[in-house]
């Protein structure tokens, strides 16, 4: 075993290294809880030591191609590594549903849509599914578009006074018909926000409609906590406990079916890439996390 000495490998690696930092911290908090609470001690090792160990590829193909082929992933979904990973393939796959669906239908228009609640004090399962399901209803009734893609987000408010939990459901919707968007069409989609929602007028309840921009995807598939949030270990416990069982993301329609057919296509692409590069041959790196870092061995080690 040995540290990196290669830069261009080095830089390769780099995102999953800042990204396995970045999970320590939660990782141990759900760990110790899986463990001592839940009396769950395969679990709490899985989360504990996710993506201790990376196996890539990589293909002597002309363009080098390098893919990671074998990971220990533990899958949970407030761990940021693996929802840095999810995040990375609903972005390609919403990306390509909406591509495919443009080509099918060239009238349909695709537009960014942000709900919003007050902060709440405590948070569980219970009035998530709430906030899911008023948030169709409004989508589907106020709105009347059949065809969306929803994520839930969780931000945590640290300012003096504010209560800590912000959900808020992220959405991108399709539609052959215009939205109205100026902004008297807002303010009177607010109002009816608020009533779907069933909050008074005189408390705050936030609603963006626009066409979608670039940076529209990303904003509706990121993960559910964000990376650079200070968050306590109650808090950690606390979203931990209330998205169990819960559907982070939600679909219907034609923006459903584009999805599906986009991963399919994906899957059907890499396995008839993957036996065509098999020909030209590779070799495999394997890497261990040790001190904070990835260091390269041989499997043979």
């Amino acid at each position: 075993m040995e540290f990196l000495k290669n830069q261009e490998t080095a830089e390769k690696i780099e995102k999953f290294t800042s990204k396995k930092l970045g999970s320590l911290k939660i990782n141990k908090i759900l760990a110790d809880y899986y463990r001592t609470k839940e009396f769950k001690p395969r679990k709490a090792d899985n989360i504990l030591n996710c993506s201790s160990y990376l196996l890539f590829r990589n293909y002597l193909d002309s363009n080098r191609t390098r893919k990671l082929v074998a990971a220990n992933f533990c899958k949970h979904p407030l761990c940021l590594m693996c929802a840095w990973r999810l995040h990375l393939k609903r972005v390609f796959e919403l990306q390509q549903g909406i591509e495919l669906l443009k080509q099918q239908e060239p009238d349909m228009k695709f537009y960014f849509l942000n709900l919003t609640v007050k902060n709440w004090s405590t948070i569980d399962k219970a009035k998530l599914r709430d906030l899911q399901a008023k948030a169709v209803k409004f989508i589907r009734k106020s709105l009347g578009v059949k065809d969306y893609y929803c994520s839930l987000e969780i931000t945590i408010s640290k300012a003096n006074g504010e209560l800590p939990y912000h959900p808020h459901i992220h959405s991108i919707l399709g539609t052959t018909e215009a939205l109205g968007t100026t902004l008297q069409d807002i303010n009177k989609l607010r109002q009816i926000w608020r009533k779907v929602y069933g909050e008074t007028e005189h408390d705050f309840l936030e609603m963006t409609l626009y066409p979608i921009r670039e940076n529209s995807i990303n904003e509706v598939t990121k993960y559910i906590l964000k990376p650079e949030q200070k968050i306590s270990e109650k808090e950690v416990i606390d979203i931990a406990i209330a998205i169990t069982g819960l559907k982070k993301t939600f679909s219907a329609g034609k923006l459903r079916r584009g999805i599906q057919d986009a991963s399919e296509g994906i899957k059907t692409q890499n396995g008839l890439f993957l036996t065509k590069i098999e020909l030209y041959g590779f070799f495999d790196e394997f890497y261990r996390w040790v001190d904070n870092k990835y260091l390269i061995k041989t499997l043979d080690e």
